[in-house]
């Protein structure tokens, strides 16, 4: 069936890609992100998470929209058909396992990432993050230590992060925050958006990449240089070929 047919695609593709670091996704669950933006967001976090080098760094999803939601290996999920289905509840004890088959790792992200939760507001994932390091004091130094673990943040997004006057602001706040507790990673910012967003909205932002579009062909691009952190000049070549028309010819090599 199509969980086959998922397995046999994504194989090829998951085995040219390489994390030397490990990354955290951050996915948007507002109400725009609807079809394809959240499949996207669910493929990325699911191959991020089994293709995570550190078997410790695996078991942490952050899902936002009004407000932000931090989801562990335990967590409760929701089943459903779409979005106007009233869900089943189904505790997760793994987020991902890796001796599973692609789509069964799928189906289980899948549980946690809906476009059920309202707007774009970023500013609450650096909020919840904040207060879920600071809700328990015999755990913070770890989960300092966890969040320090990602030099990678992937901001899946369809919208402006519009918690702040701009996007780019928006940004700066939220790495600011981040930057309280010791983390000044790379934000990989996945803009799914449909029509012609601004390509240049994070220009002024250190450390933030920024990519549009969901072909699979820049899921391979991005992930097989992403771990370079110390040249992160090489994503401007990468991101100038993206837009190129020579483009085309590496997406009929690579997909």
């Amino acid at each position: 069936g199509n969980s086959r047919e998922m397995d046999l695609q994504i194989h090829s593709i998951l085995e040219k890609i390489r994390f030397e670091v490990p990354a955290l996704v951050i996915a948007d669950c507002s109400g725009s992100m609807t079809g394809e933006a959240t499949f996207v967001a669910r493929l990325l976090a699911t191959v991020t998470m089994l293709k995570n080098p550190s078997d410790e760094l695996d078991n942490l999803l952050v899902c936002f929209g009004n407000n932000a939601e931090i989801f562990t290996d335990g967590s409760t999920g929701t089943n459903r058909a779409n979005r106007f289905v009233q869900g089943v509840s189904t505790k997760v004890n793994r987020l991902v396992d890796r001796t599973k088959p692609f789509s069964e790792n799928y189906a289980s992200i899948s549980r946690f990432i809906h476009s059920d939760m309202g707007g774009t507001e970023f500013n609450s994932v650096a909020k919840k993050l904040a207060q879920w390091i600071e809700s328990d004091q015999d755990l913070k130094a770890s989960r300092i230590e966890q969040l320090q673990g990602y030099p990678v943040f992937i901001v899946v997004s369809d919208g402006d992060m519009n918690s702040s006057r701009s996007a780019a602001q928006s940004m700066m706040d939220f790495r600011s925050v981040m930057a309280r507790y010791g983390w000044d990673g790379v934000c990989v910012v996945w803009d799914v958006a449909t029509g012609n967003p601004d390509k240049n909205k994070f220009a002024s932002v250190p450390n933030t990449m920024h990519f549009m579009g969901w072909n699979l062909a820049i899921v391979n691009q991005v992930f097989t240089k992403i771990d370079d952190l110390d040249v992160i000049d090489t994503y401007l070549p990468l991101k100038a070929l993206y837009e190129s028309n020579r483009y085309d010819l590496v997406k009929k090599n690579v997909v």
